[in-house]
């Protein structure tokens, strides 16, 4: 027998926090890093990558909600429909794949 358990999010929105008070609209893909401690998900119709922590807590990488493309770094970068979502970690960098 196996066993679900929902490690984050509640109801359709937009919105960082704990299991309890993170919100998403169509987690599409997600990828978990190599130790299981974070997971990064695709949040399609939020226009936005996600992270989930092993404590269930969410926090936007980058996006806002307006569905455009645009390069750089987290602060400024923007990503309309994420759909994939992958990674590797090359020299201690994270480096996310991210498909729309």
């Amino acid at each position: 027998s196996r066993t679900v358990t929902r490690i984050s999010g509640s109801i359709q929105g937009f919105q960082d926090g704990s299991l309890h008070t993170a919100m998403y609209w169509s987690p599409f893909d997600l990828a978990v890093d190599g130790s299981n401690s974070i997971i990064y998900v695709a949040d399609k119709n939020n226009n936005a990558v996600r992270k989930i922590t092993l404590s269930s807590q969410t926090t936007t990488l980058f996006g806002d909600q307006s569905n455009l493309n645009i390069d750089g770094s987290t602060a400024v970068a923007k990503i309309g429909k994420p759909h994939g979502i992958d990674f590797v970690v090359s020299g201690g960098d994270l480096i996310l794949y991210v498909s729309t």
